[in-house]
């Protein structure tokens, strides 16, 4: 995991990869259950795909 951060830091974000298509959906989909946390969750495109 690394050493702690101290509190003025930025979050440290991680990389999910899934084996499943299903699974990364069932994420997506249940993600606004997040909101109002401090735990959010975005996907992440190639550069190619996000232009």
């Amino acid at each position: 995991m690394g050493r702690k951060l101290s509190a003025s830091s930025k979050p440290r974000p991680i990389v999910a990869k899934f084996n499943r298509y299903q699974q990364r959906e069932d994420v997506r989909v249940n993600a606004h259950k997040l909101k109002g946390t401090k735990i959010g969750i975005s996907e992440q495109f190639p550069e190619e795909i996000a232009k």
